[in-house]
């Protein structure tokens, strides 16, 4: 996935409003990376407000989560097996 710039909004920021996103890029490369993205607008010109911040790569994290989400399933699933096991048994 491409990152793509977000929309500007249709009022203009205030100095101080803070911005956070999380998005994915892939890289030159090819590896696709996730970024959060946290920043705050800042006095710019009168015409152009800036934004200030710093973007963390939390490829590692999205991937920690993305497992935990799996083996949550899986152990769903082996209870429900379980489960069914045991009610279908006769002793």
């Amino acid at each position: 996935m491409i990152c793509r710039p977000l929309p500007l909004p249709k009022k203009p920021a205030k100095s101080g409003t803070p911005f956070q996103a999380e998005f994915r890029i892939k890289r030159k490369d090819g590896r696709e990376v996730w970024l959060n993205d946290t920043a705050v607008v800042v006095q710019g010109s009168n015409t152009h407000p800036v934004m200030e911040g710093i973007i963390v790569d939390i490829t590692e994290r999205k991937q920690l989560e993305t497992q935990l989400q799996q083996s949550r399933k899986m152990e769903a699933v082996g209870r429900l097996a379980a489960a069914s096991l045991m009610t279908s048994t006769t002793f």
